[in-house]
């Protein structure tokens, strides 16, 4: 618990120093995350967001908005195990974000997201019934490895401390 109040003091006073501009909070538990902007201490958050783990539209989101802080996408295609790359992406960057951490593996999966990104082609509402049919044939067969179930149990003592501890 003292470590969590030491790392956000020590941030703060760095900050205060002129030393770092913005401190952002990062994790993959939602209602966590919503509650821990709150306390107004971030500029920006990073959730994880994409056509299968889409709770950040839910609230986070508008909370972020209303506070003026930075939205990151991240996870925006499942770390590898989610189709429909070329969709998925333009879901995300239709979404409420103002930039997505998207893992790559070659030059060519660079220059194809790119392209992607550079189109604008917005999701046709036949490509959105697509996603969302894939997304419930995944979500039921429990294929997404970093779901909101799975990693609160893992993360739900740590996130616990660093919120209360925000909060001071």
């Amino acid at each position: 618990m003292m470590l969590c109040n030491s790392w956000l003091r020590a941030r703060t006073e760095a900050q205060e120093e002129g030393l770092i501009d913005h401190i952002g909070i990062t994790g993959h538990d939602i209602d966590f995350l919503n509650e821990a902007i709150k306390t107004e201490k971030f500029s920006n958050v990073i959730a994880p967001y994409n056509y299968i783990a889409n709770k950040a539209e839910e609230e986070l989101f508008s909370t972020a908005r209303r506070l003026d802080l930075g939205i990151i996408a991240m996870k925006v295609l499942g770390v590898g195990g989610i189709p429909e790359v070329s969709k998925a992406l333009r879901y995300v960057f239709e979404g409420d974000v103002d930039t997505a951490i998207v893992g790559m593996r070659s030059l060519q999966e660079v220059e194809m997201n790119v392209e992607i990104s550079n189109s604008g082609m917005p999701l046709t509402n036949g490509e959105r019934e697509e996603l969302r049919v894939i997304a419930e044939r995944i979500k039921q067969e429990k294929r997404l490895r970093f779901s909101g179930k799975i990693t609160q149990s893992h993360a739900e003592g740590v996130t616990r401390v660093i919120l209360s501890n925000t909060r001071n």
